[in-house]
């Protein structure tokens, strides 16, 4: 798969495509300090107290014609000059940079994977919705089933899911929810957001490859192998890998809460361990 490029893009040439050399590997992703930290924090309550399976059936019925414009995927990623991801806590700049950045990286470490450096260059053309009027919360961000409990890999678990209404629900509210085990990925309702829309866009689209993977970078409930904690609801319904054994169960609810989660509010202690070429 080829892709014809202008050899030195606007985008490209204003900044480095080299990741940032003064930070280690080891502070990305720190959700516990750093400047943007109570920006991420904001969005990630609204999104953890708004993504219900109610709300997620209605942006599937809502969004899932694919009406709502038609434009290249250059022209996606020109749009995406207007969007700063107010959930990332690693960067202050437009995704448009990032799409390039991405795709840079993967280029310099996987030379011979051209449909790879797509890949990273579609992988976050979802947050055009952000652009169409929808908020950050409901396009940005590390995406979580929906319709059980959340688990404890889940980014501010523990301090952004109280006012969730699906918390409330005795089906939704238990450790695998409306899920069987071992019904793979596929039958699993994910929070809506970039990630799942573009997803469906390319399976709308009849994308040829690799229609599954701009569903997954945005779904870290999974770690490793499709599966996280022992106990957790990714073991239990994905358990796709060879090798999985019977996950053992988790006790039922957080026993207790401690005031130490600093500045945006309780922090849980004792929490169990298991925790295209046509875009429209």
């Amino acid at each position: 798969m080829k892709v014809a490029a202008d050899p030195d893009p606007p985008l490209v040439s204003q900044r480095d495509m080299e990741p940032e050399a003064a930070k280690d590997k080891d502070s990305f992703r720190n959700y516990t300090s750093g400047p943007l930290l109570d920006r991420v924090f904001a969005t990630y309550k609204l999104m953890h107290t708004r993504q219900t399976v109610d709300f997620v059936r209605r942006k599937h019925a809502q969004f899932g014609g694919f009406s709502y414009k038609r434009m290249t995927v250059m022209e996606a990623v020109d749009m995406l000059d207007g969007l700063v991801d107010e959930s990332d806590p690693d960067v202050d700049f437009p995704n448009s940079f990032h799409a390039f950045q991405t795709a840079e990286g993967i280029r310099k470490a996987h030379p011979d994977k051209d449909w790879f450096h797509l890949v990273g260059l579609l992988h976050d053309l979802g947050k055009v919705l952000a652009l169409a009027g929808e908020p950050q919360w409901a396009v940005v961000g590390d995406t979580f089933p929906v319709g059980c409990r959340p688990q404890a890999s889940v980014v501010f678990r523990d301090c952004t899911f109280q006012a969730n209404p699906d918390l409330q629900h005795p089906l939704y509210s238990t450790e695998l929810g409306m899920y069987q085990p071992h019904c793979g990925l596929e039958n699993v309702l994910m929070s809506w957001g970039h990630d799942e829309y573009m997803y469906r866009m390319m399976k709308f689209n009849k994308s040829a490859s690799s229609t599954s993977t701009p569903r997954a970078p945005a779904c870290r409930t999974s770690p490793r192998c499709g599966r996280t904690t022992r106990g957790s609801l990714t073991s239990t319904v994905l358990a796709s890998c060879a090798g999985d054994r019977p996950p053992t169960p988790s006790p039922a609810g957080c026993p207790g809460r401690s005031p130490s989660g600093g500045p945006h509010g309780p922090t849980c202690t004792a929490c169990p361990a298991g925790p295209s070429t046509c875009w429209q």
